[in-house]
């Protein structure tokens, strides 16, 4: 009985496996020849790849949150919508100015959590691997203005949010101090901590 269960729990992984497989490679127009090339040994390689995406999302763990961009006139109002108790003073429309349309529209920002401390370019680069990149300024400031408890939790890096502030390379970081929220800038090249959290959006 239960070597007929493993056998049966094993079909159905299978058929579940491959249910979802051919339901994806749908919505993105991969054609049946194309399917089949994973049934070959020059589809090894793909499943290489696959596996090799899941080994480093296994290493980070990901919170989703949903905001609005696009309805700030400037970075200053995207700042006073933030409330922040402190603010440093070199966050200006001159280093990071707003380049949207004005247009309304929502998106997810994914707040990536690594178990070991990191750097910025290496996660940069391993986010873009499995389809991220690090949210712009305008996204991160409707981050801090729309979810403002978070930061209270742990301090919140924009690896996108980026600029020349006094001749080195700074990023934006939303976090709490005191009892304060702060609207911070740190260098990029930064050692950070386990505790920080990373904001990404999934590239189109």
């Amino acid at each position: 009985m239960n070597k007929k269960s493993a056998v049966v729990s094993g079909m159905g992984l299978g058929l579940g496996m491959l249910t979802n497989a051919d339901q994806v490679r749908k919505e993105m127009g991969i054609t049946d020849e194309q399917f089949h090339v994973l049934a070959t040994d020059e589809g090894r390689e793909y499943w290489r790849r696959l596996f090799k995406t899941m080994q480093k999302e296994s290493s980070s763990r990901y919170e989703i949150c949903t905001v609005t961009i696009g309805g700030y006139k400037s970075l200053e109002d995207a700042i006073e919508a933030g409330k922040y108790d402190r603010c440093n003073p070199d966050i200006t429309s001159e280093h990071f100015p707003l380049s949207g349309n004005g247009q309304k529209k929502d998106i997810e920002i994914t707040l990536v959590h690594r178990d070991k401390s990191e750097q910025s370019q290496n996660l940069i680069d391993e986010m873009d691997e499995v389809g991220y990149r690090p949210a712009t300024h305008e996204e991160f400031l409707a981050l801090g203005a729309q979810h403002p408890e978070l930061q209270r939790k742990f301090p919140i890096i924009a690896l996108g949010a980026d600029a020349q502030v006094d001749g080195h390379r700074s990023v934006l970081v939303l976090h709490d101090w005191d009892g304060e929220r702060k609207l911070s800038l740190s260098w990029f090249g930064h050692d950070w901590p386990q505790r920080c959290r990373f904001a990404f959006v999934r590239k189109n």
